[in-house]
């Protein structure tokens, strides 16, 4: 190999691993902080200031010293450090959590300590590349060629990241991944193969042990990976398995087979019911928009022979409801795509549409939009439901999200009724469920009436029909619409409040948000 296109090389290494280990950091701090434009503008903030000093630094101390065993220490030492990260994580994440700022600025300490040391070293491999290149015409040759080399490295890593390591792996595959890149490429670069290769071996079981013992340790843990959208867990506690979606609650089943709801917000999903004609068995076919570990669409199908459609966008998720939750009615039908492009597509006509693809730190704002319900309103039968679980506080700060979610859906149908699931914690961050119809408003008498029949199939106490709040019609805030900003303002008023998601109504007990 050209002596001189080693410092190419290990420029393009620097690049893989950096890029790559900007995505690794989302995966590792979305499930503790959440995904929001805070959490994503804390990463690039330190990546950028932390190259960046690598950059300057570096460049300093290259146009002194630059020599290429000098090359493959850096190259090593951020390998290092790169494993190191993981190994810590936990203890840094939590250690974030107690810090006494507001909850947009947690993330900002942790992600500086974890990724900001192996992303500054890093930042000193292209001077020095530039520095050691020979057979070239000037300083802005060299410099041109270390830098594209980077990032041609950084489009490798972002690719292969995304498409292939994490989709495919996990975050500790891709951790380790970029610490045998950085490794590789310290190993290229030094000029006595024998001693330093030797070195960089010991160096690569130094850190891969531990990060080996880190993957492997699980506790209660029965399956976790990294999927393309989400950090999923599945975790047994006492009689429940739960199923954790960047660290919120997002499902859950007793483990002794009892047909019975954890959450307490599962029950209320099936108000529609109340409003389908009085007559549940005259709901012939439902669509439930994220999937989810399958208990709704699956007692849907169960207590009113209904046909049931899940529109899922995450394989993963699919395949997990189907391995780890006995999701395998025949009346199911699970869609892995978006519930928008679904409904879109899709002849079929509904009874009941439930939406349930919400989380607390971020909601796909494209299902929430004045253009989406009138999609759904075309897809829904004369007589049709659409009912939201959207995570909120119902009163005080942070509530205009299902107000504003309310109004939205007054764009597409005549009356909107609220059910808060924790209505004497109104204030608290809670599942608050909207279901929306075409027609007159229902009276609270024939709710009720409807609510004690037995072929509803849930108890009227469970169905929230005493919290419930009738025809609501909020005229003081905007309405959702495509292209037209986000929901993140709204979730950022109550991002530093628990969210509490009840699992019975007999003890009130609240499940932790995070694993």
């Amino acid at each position: 190999m050209p002596n001189d296109a080693r410092p190419m090389l290990a420029a393009f290494a620097g690049g893989v691993a950096s890029m790559g280990l900007e995505i690794v950091a989302a995966r590792v701090i979305h499930p503790v902080y959440g995904s929001s434009v805070y959490v994503w503008g804390s990463i690039l903030t330190v990546f950028m200031l932390a190259l960046s000093t690598g950059y300057y630094v570096g460049g300093r101390r290259a146009a002194r010293d630059a020599s290429r065993r000098r090359l493959a220490q850096f190259l090593l030492l951020s390998a290092l450090l790169t494993g190191g990260a993981l190994v810590a994580r936990e203890y840094v994440l939590g250690f974030g959590l107690e810090l006494p700022v507001a909850r947009r600025y947690q993330s900002l300490l942790p992600i500086l300590v974890l990724f900001g040391p192996a992303a500054a070293v890093i930042g000193f491999v292209s001077p020095y590349a530039a520095e050691l290149s020979e057979n070239v015409e000037g300083t802005g040759d060299a410099a041109g060629q270390a830098y594209a080399a980077g990032t041609i490295g950084s489009i490798v890593g972002a690719v292969l990241t995304t498409f292939a390591v994490i989709p495919y792996g996990s975050v500790f595959v891709a951790t380790v991944a970029f610490v045998l890149v950085l490794v590789l490429g310290g190993g290229i670069v030094t000029p006595r193969q024998t001693r330093d290769t030797a070195v960089a071996m010991a160096i690569v079981v130094i850190i891969v042990a531990p990060l080996t013992l880190a993957g492997a340790a699980s506790g209660d843990v029965v399956y976790e990976t990294d999927t393309a959208y989400h950090h999923l867990t599945i975790e047994d506690r006492d009689d429940v398995r739960y199923m954790f979606l960047n660290g919120q609650p997002n499902a859950a089943t007793y483990l002794d087979g009892r047909q019975r709801y954890v959450f307490d917000y599962q029950p209320v999903l099936h108000t529609p019911v109340l409003y389908h004609s009085g007559d549940p068995d005259a709901i012939d076919r439902v669509l439930v928009i994220g999937g989810g570990g399958g208990g709704v669409s699956t007692r849907y199908a169960e207590e009113y022979g209904a046909t049931v459609d899940v529109a899922e966008i995450d394989p993963e998720v699919e395949r997990v409801a189907r391995e780890y939750f006995d999701v395998s009615h025949p009346r199911v039908r699970w869609h892995v795509t978006d519930g928008r492009r679904y409904l879109r597509e899709t002849d079929h006509t509904y009874d009941v549409i439930v939406v349930d693809a919400f989380r607390k730190t971020g909601v796909p704002y494209h299902l929430l939009t004045a253009e989406f319900h009138a999609i759904a309103a075309d897809r829904l039968r004369p007589d049709g439901t659409i009912t939201y679980n959207l995570i909120t506080p119902y009163e005080g700060g942070g509530s205009d999200f299902w107000r504003t979610e309310t109004r939205t859906l007054r764009t597409a149908f005549d009356t909107v009724d609220v059910y808060p699931t924790a209505p004497r914690r109104s204030r608290r961050v809670q599942n608050v469920i909207l279901t929306a119809h075409d027609g007159p408003p229902v009276d609270a008498a024939t709710i009720t009436a409807r609510a004690d029949r037995p072929a509803v199939g849930v108890p009227r106490e469970r169905l929230q029909v005493d919290a419930r709040v009738p025809n609501v019609d909020p005229t003081d805030v905007p309405v959702f619409r495509d292209g037209r900003g986000g929901a993140t303002r709204y979730l950022q008023q109550f991002a530093d409040e628990e969210y509490l998601v009840l699992t019975t109504t007999e003890n009130a007990s609240a499940t932790p948000a995070a694993p």
